[in-house]
């Protein structure tokens, strides 16, 4: 009981304590808050009459602050304005008894609304030259250093030159913007609300880098828990004069401020804040100590009594302090592992930044070791970068080419041009040959390779630049090299036209003649030696044909027949126009000819016969005793597909193994002594092999010198559906060829005088009345008196061509309203003959020799489209 009595005592006493503890501090407060006021109430008033006067009048005055500019001014997350500029301005509306009110905006929006007259003080901005010529300032509150900050893993801006043609981010309406641009920075603005969006800016990398007060930033950093993210470069750019501004045409109002401001400096009050916020101050002013002691002399009692108090707690705060040590422990333990972290990330980073070194050091090399010359040019157009090879080629040193333009080097684009190839250039690049002029004003060929690529924002195109006038001057010597050979060639087309003209206006008489011959009544062995005369003829106009159209053997466009045909008939033919050689040489000739060989096969049937005649020519031509041999063997047969070997042996003067490798070219013969001996052109078997490749079989040879040769042919062939009985070439007589038209008169223009007999007998053969004319000019004159239903006109006459006859000839037929089909005669047989003299005006066209049947299928053909 007495225990219970005593703890009761003991409670009771405590709690008169604490009331007599309370009592006292009650007291102590009352005494110097009442001392307070009559210090205040007791001092005049330090504004003037007429300041007085117009804060009457007034009303309270607005203060606009920023809304996210802390630690100096911001918003609350209850949405009150806090921080050490708002705080500053409410103690000067309580201590200096002045009516106000607060707003808050963006940085920019402030400064409007102060100049436009909506707001009155602006809490903070920075001091400048140009902005005093609109505000009016206070004298400095705080001084803020600005200084660059860049992403923590970026090494490559350490200084204010590094933001040369970077994105920078600046709140909008900073200082920073102007300092840039007074040092003449050239840089690609990222505007930003507040500093805290543009460090996010430089985080996210959409910025490289901010210029932003330190103080600002930093907070921003610390208390998101940023500070790993971004870091500070560098000293600080410029240190700028933190000040309450108003607008320069309100005197009365900016003298206010400034007493204001001054008294809470005098009062101790803007040091207090600053520490409060940042944890450093200002140094106080001595003459302010005096006012204090009261105040310190009140808290120094008010301590004591807390320390009561303190010593009260102390069982409880040394629970909470254990508590406190156990979790800072822990705390300890995470930031030792956070620091290895960190640690290992640095080097991660620093082995990152040396790699990244080496390999800018590398491409450097390489940029400057090219063999071609590369420049780099801005959208612009103006040399950004090149290399020392580039500036070789111009003969500028590289500090001149800094100074240049694409287009003082260019010597085939002008300047808009140049501008408009700059501009529409994308990824995909571009190549193109130009001239480039060097400083010497010489100039010189070169292939330009040209792609973009984006640095810092910047739009920059890489151009690599390679000297082509070698290759051009070769271009050149081989253009004159086709043009000599282009006029070559133009000389032998020329030239072979010439011959074909000369050599079918004699064949035209003997193969003419002959066919008429056919027509008369002949012996048995009259009719044969005329089938040997024909068939030589028809293989040597063949042969005429393949030598004179040189371009289409050449091109491997020669046109291919696929006709049914006797393959033994076709033999026996080419034997028996060689066989009165063959027994004049006293030679034995031996042909094999297998009875399984198909009577009837499928192929080009006058290919083949220019082959065996020109293989089995040679043979006779370079055997002088022994024999002539022909064997047919059949190699391979699957279904209707024949692979036939013809083989054509001599015993003659055979080869040597080198003669054996170029038998086959062109103008070739074994060798000199050879062409002397025996003649020959030595281009037969050259077309003999182009044909049988062209048929798509092959020709080789085997032979050894002084003991003969064998040339083997195989060919492909088809089995024909015709009748095996039915013989392939027709009969021996002549095919009956009938005019059915009417009775017409035909007027032959031809200066040969064998020709002329040769055509009049063709057109009496079909039983039209014929009139001959010598020349072009005969022909006109005839034609004029009327009662010609057709021409033949030849091309080349004397005195007057076919051409020009023609061309006068229609002139008087635009008058006559008539048209008189003419027909072309010639003996021009090169590809194109025909077309060229059909665009000329010519119904239709003859090539010499002519043919019973070919005159009356292009007669029955031009009648019918007359």
């Amino acid at each position: 009981m007495p225990g219970r009595k005593a703890g009761a005592l003991m409670r009771a006493g405590i709690r008169y304590l604490r009331f007599f503890i309370v009592l006292l501090l009650t007291s102590l407060l009352f005494s110097s808050a009442v001392g307070l006021a009559g210090n205040r109430s007791g001092s005049s008033s330090p504004f003037t009459p007429e300041e007085q006067a117009w804060l009457a009048s007034h009303g309270p005055i607005v203060f606009v602050s920023q809304s996210s500019y802390p630690p100096f001014e911001f918003r609350q997350k209850d949405g009150s304005l806090d921080g050490i500029s708002v705080e500053l301005a409410h103690w000067m509306a309580t201590e200096m008894g002045l009516q106000t009110r607060f707003v808050s905006m963006s940085f920019q929006e402030a400064q409007q609304a102060v100049l436009s007259g909506s707001a009155d003080v602006i809490t903070s901005l920075f001091y400048s030259d140009k902005r005093a010529a609109t505000f009016s300032f206070s004298d400095p509150i705080i001084d803020v250093p600005a200084s660059i900050f860049v992403k923590a893993d970026r090494p490559d801006i350490t200084r204010l030159r590094d933001l040369q043609g970077k994105r920078i981010a600046i709140q909008r309406g900073d200082y920073a913007k102007e300092f840039l641009e007074s040092q003449g920075i050239r840089f690609e603005l990222v505007p930003t609300e507040n500093f805290a969006q543009a460090t996010d800016a430089v985080i996210a990398g959409t910025a490289d880098a901010l210029i932003g007060d330190e103080q600002i930033v930093l907070y921003h950093l610390y208390s998101n828990r940023l500070t790993a993210k971004a870091k500070k470069v560098g000293d600080p750019l410029y240190v700028g004069k933190n000040c309450m501004a108003t607008s320069k045409g309100n005197p009365l109002l900016a003298s206010i401020m400034a007493k204001s401001l001054n008294h809470a400096r005098e009062e101790g009050v803007i040091d207090g804040i600053s520490r409060k916020w940042l944890g450093t101050g200002m140094e106080p002013k001595h003459e302010g100590i005096q006012r204090l002691i009261p105040y310190i002399l009140h808290i120094s009692l008010a301590g004591i009594i807390g320390t009561v108090l303190v010593l009260a707690w102390g069982v409880q705060l040394r629970r909470k302090v254990e508590e406190k040590t156990q979790e800072l422990t822990e705390g300890k333990l995470e930031l030792r592992m956070l620091v290895e972290q960190l640690s290992q990330t640095n080097s991660l980073l620093e082995e990152n930044v040396r790699a990244a070194e080496e390999e800018a050091v590398r491409r450097r090399q390489i940029f400057e070791q090219s063999r071609d010359g590369i420049v780099v040019l801005d959208a612009d157009g103006k040399v950004f970068e090149a290399n020392r090879r580039f500036a070789e080629m111009l003969g500028y040193t590289p500090e001149e080419l800094l100074e240049l333009h694409v287009w003082d080097w260019d010597a085939c684009f002008k300047q808009d041009e140049l501008r408009l190839m700059i501009e529409q250039l994308d990824h995909s690049g571009g190549l193109f040959e130009t001239r480039h002029r060097r400083k010497d004003g010489s100039v010189y060929d070169v292939d330009i390779s040209s792609s973009v690529c984006y640095w810092a924002g910047q739009k920059l195109i890489d151009c690599s630049c390679r000297d082509i006038t070698d290759r051009k001057s070769h271009e050149e010597e081989l253009q004159k090299a086709r043009q000599a050979a282009d006029a070559a060639n133009q000389a032998k087309s020329e030239f072979l036209a010439n011959m074909s003209h000369e050599i079918r206006t004699p064949m035209n008489g003997v193969l003419g003649m002959a066919e008429l011959l056919g027509y008369t009544e002949l012996t048995d062995q009259q009719e044969e030696y005329l089938s040997y005369i024909k068939s030589s003829g028809d293989s040597l106009l063949a042969l005429i044909n393949d030598v004179l159209d040189l371009s289409k053997i050449e091109a491997g466009k020669v046109e291919l027949e696929n006709v049914d045909f006797s393959l033994r008939r076709a033999i026996n033919d080419i034997l028996n126009t060689q066989i009165s050689l063959i027994h004049k040489k006293k030679l034995q000739m031996n042909l094999e000819l297998p009875d399984s060989l198909p009577e009837i096969i499928r192929g080009d049937q006058l290919r083949f016969k220019q082959i065996l005649l020109n293989l089995l020519g040679n043979a006779i031509k370079f055997t002088e005793q022994g024999s002539i041999g022909v064997a047919v063997q059949l190699l391979d047969q699957q279904q209707l597909k024949l692979l036939i070997r013809i083989s054509v042996s001599d015993t003659g003067i055979g080869m040597t193994d080198e003669e054996q490798q170029k038998v086959f070219a062109p103008f070739s013969q074994a060798d000199c002594s050879t062409t002397r001996k025996f003649g020959g052109t030595g281009l037969g078997l050259t077309i003999c092999r182009q044909l049988a490749e062209l048929m798509g079989g092959a020709i080789s040879v085997e032979s050894r010198l002084g003991q003969g040769s064998s040339f083997h042919l195989d060919l492909p062939f088809e089995i024909s559906g015709a009748d095996r009985d039915q013989p392939a070439d027709g009969s021996g007589q002549p095919e009956q060829q009938v005019w059915s038209g009417r009775r017409l008169t035909v007027l032959v223009a031809e200066d040969n005088s064998m020709n002329q007999k040769f055509i009049v007998g063709l057109l009496n053969k079909l039983h039209l009345v014929v009139e001959v004319a010598d020349n072009g000019r005969e022909a006109l004159e005839r034609w004029k008196q009327g009662g010609i239903d057709l021409l033949l006109m030849d091309i080349q006459m004397p005195e007057m061509g076919g051409v020009e006859a023609l061309q006068l000839l229609r002139q008087q037929e635009q008058v006559t309203a008539q048209h008189t089909p003419v027909i072309a005669l010639t003996a021009h047989a090169l590809r194109g003959d025909s077309e060229r003299l059909l665009e000329l005006g010519f119904d239709g066209y003859l090539s010499k020799p002519l043919s019973l049947k070919s005159l009356l299928t292009e007669l029955t053909r031009v009648l019918a489209d007359s």
